[in-house]
């Protein structure tokens, strides 16, 4: 579970950099919400392996973003019109994988 967690955790970072690096002309608050969940997603990889103390908050919170955009996904593909054969695997793939990464930022803590 830790493992697959940190994979998922880097994931996120680079797609959180990625989107700080488009932002950075744009809108300050897709530049914020991205430096916020850069900096949980380490918090939570330094906790995993103890290169600092506990940080048990970035763990639920985090989960909760995760849970709450792994719900959205789904209603935002049906609100825009793209859950056709191609696409909706995508939508599964995005929703599932965010699922995973915020009910295993709920079950790792309790095993640090």
């Amino acid at each position: 579970m830790k493992v697959l967690l940190t994979i998922l955790c880097c994931l996120m970072i680079l797609f959180s950099g990625g989107c700080l690096v488009v932002s950075s002309g744009g809108p300050s608050e897709l530049a914020f919400f991205s430096l916020v969940v850069l900096g949980l997603n380490l918090a939570i990889i330094a906790t995993m392996y103890g290169w600092t103390g506990t940080h048990n908050y970035a763990f639920y919170i985090l989960g909760t973003i995760d849970i709450i955009i792994a719900g959205t996904v789904p209603l935002l593909a049906w609100w825009f019109g793209l859950l056709d054969k191609t696409t909706a695997w995508w939508t599964v793939a995005i929703a599932g994988s965010f699922g995973l990464k915020g009910l295993l930022s709920f079950l790792v803590p309790r095993r640090l």
